[in-house]
């Protein structure tokens, strides 16, 4: 009975370690995999919300710079109006 146990506390350990690690890895390489589609959403969401016209070259976020929270940095960033 003990190595059964045994067996099922490891089986969930590797499950459980496997889709944390999964999920890290997801949040560390979506910005590097979807660059364009990030900065699009970015622009959109500002042209809805901002009355000017919004400008930028290039938009990084992290999830790790300032731990629990998003990080969003926008490069020359230029508003008008």
């Amino acid at each position: 009975m003990k190595t059964a146990a045994k067996n099922v506390l490891i089986k969930t350990a590797k499950y459980t370690g496997i889709g944390l690690g999964s999920i890290v890895a997801i949040l560390f390489l979506a910005p590097f995999l979807f660059p364009e589609s990030i900065s699009n959403t970015i622009k959109d969401l500002a042209k809805k919300k901002v009355k000017g016209e919004l400008e930028f070259s290039k938009a990084r976020f992290s999830f790790f710079s300032h731990f629990p929270a998003l990080t969003l940095n926008l490069h020359d960033f230029v508003l008008k109006g």
